[in-house]
């Protein structure tokens, strides 16, 4: 009976003194831990809670609940797991990796899981909001973050392993356009030196609100790593990595480098968006202006980082530059590349530059690679519409049958993979249209005449090839 007693009396002692410890614990978390710092009107009523009831306990519980959402994971049971992540992050709120891992889950694994792509989309777009809403406001300057919102720009919305992913960049495209018109760095100049009184002051508290981008950020990646178009991906992928001007932060050796490097040459082949409202499409074309900062950045890694891939990756961005340029007729920009790459590549002076651009230009033809052969299609629909400008309607006409020809070729070789097919033709047509339009200055109905003159010439040429039925296919 003492014995027990005993134990009775050493037990309420114990209890006693951790509660005296718990109330110390209490009172700093008050003063200055993680209750004070939890406590503000960002904080959802049940993290404050879980925070003050658990104590010490909690990182137990969320080591538990880690490893078990892990074998979840592990298991293929996405939706669990997601779950147990979610607790996670309303009992360790700044534990930066499990508000990676839950924006990575739904954007990976638990889209996949629908086969139509705007429920896949959908996913995506709130593994986004996830990480950029909540995972940043309680992680401000986690890179872990940073660099998962990246990827997926870059590799989920960006890239093409998913057979849906044109509708991804388009859905974010038309996303984007519900806050900028032109996502030009002079309308985000514009939206920033608004007034409360201006019209376009509600757009750009809009744009700041729902998307958490800062303008003044925008525009600074725009002059160190753009130009984009910020209606795009490209530029969004950029934007969360990239913190410093370009010449500090390519010198640093990150490991998300490339991130930024593959987005600047994308946006390259494909970083320009023409939006015909009449068919509510979008064409996504060259954005030749990028091409000098992207030459910088190879510049640098030949200089500092170099490897044989990234010699060979200089000498290929080289030669589709010097295509591309020449295509659009800016024989100046295409020559002094052409120099550069001669300097580099070749050792005599046996290669003419005429010859050169012949061989950069079949070479890109006769790649797999659909962005380039889509470049060469556009610009030679470019070269149409200025013979047309002119008046020299045959020479349009040749060049309007080479980008037709072209064309059918590659449709013809990914019959049977639609994801690496062209848009049609017509589209590629209206956008390189609306694009000389807008370059020229000119009234798009007066190039609309124009365009209707060059197909009665067109008509009335006699042509073997396939006829005008099939070009909007």
């Amino acid at each position: 009976m003492n014995v027990t007693r005993s134990i009775q009396i050493i037990t309420i002692v114990v209890a006693g003194i951790a509660l005296v410890g718990n109330q110390v614990r209490i009172d700093g978390y008050y003063a200055d831990g993680p209750l004070h710092r939890l406590a503000d009107k960002n904080v959802s009523p049940t993290v404050a809670l879980t925070t003050f009831a658990l104590g010490p306990m909690r990182a137990l519980i969320v080591d538990a609940l880690w490893w078990r959402a892990m074998e979840q994971q592990d298991n293929g049971e996405y939706f669990d797991a997601l779950q147990l992540a979610n607790w996670i992050t309303q009992l360790q709120p700044d534990f930066a990796s499990v508000w990676q891992y839950q924006g990575w889950n739904m954007a990976y694994n638990i889209s996949y899981d629908f086969a139509d792509p705007l429920e896949r989309w959908a996913w995506i777009e709130r593994a986004l909001a996830l990480m950029r809403d909540e995972g940043l406001k309680f992680n401000p300057e986690s890179q872990v973050i940073r660099k998962e919102l990246a990827t997926l720009f870059y590799s989920r919305i960006g890239g093409n392993a998913d057979p849906h992913g044109i509708v991804f960049k388009n859905q974010w495209a038309f996303k984007m356009m519900e806050y900028l018109d032109r996502g030009t760095a002079e309308e985000l100049r514009q939206l920033l030196e608004t007034s409360p009184d201006d019209p376009l002051y509600e757009r750009r508290e809009r744009l700041e609100a729902d998307l958490k981008l800062d303008i003044e950020h925008m525009l600074f990646i725009d002059e160190n790593y753009g130009p984009f178009d910020w209606r795009l991906h490209q530029a969004h992928a950029v934007y969360w990595v990239a913190t410093e001007e370009f010449d500090d932060y390519v010198s640093k050796g990150v490991n998300y480098k490339h991130i930024v490097r593959q987005s600047m040459m994308d946006s390259f082949t494909e970083g320009r968006l023409f939006y015909d409202k009449q068919r509510n499409t979008i064409t996504r074309t060259n954005n030749l202006e990028i091409i000098g900062r992207i030459h910088d950045y190879i510049e640098f890694l030949m200089a500092n980082e170099y490897t044989q891939a990234i010699d060979t990756m200089h000498k290929d961005f080289l030669e589709q530059a010097i295509a591309v340029l020449y295509s659009y007729n800016l024989n100046e920009q295409a020559y002094e590349t052409f120099v550069h790459y001669k300097a580099d590549y070749m050792s005599d002076d046996s290669v003419a530059y005429e010859a050169f651009v012949a061989m950069a230009l079949e070479k890109t033809l006769k790649a797999d690679q659909s962005k380039g052969r889509q470049a060469i299609v556009e610009a030679a629909l470019y070269e149409s519409l200025r013979w047309i400008d002119i008046g020299e309607y045959d020479r349009a006409n040749g060049s309007y049958n080479l980008a037709r020809l072209l064309w059918q070729r590659h449709q013809s070789k990914f019959i049977e993979m639609p994801a690496r097919q062209l848009p049609p033709f017509e589209q590629l047509l209206r956008s390189v249209g609306d694009m000389y339009a807008r370059e020229h200055q000119m009234d798009s109905s007066n190039l609309a005449n124009r365009l209707a003159d060059a197909r009665q010439q067109r008509a009335k040429a006699v042509y073997l090839g396939p006829t005008d039925a099939h070009e909007g296919r």
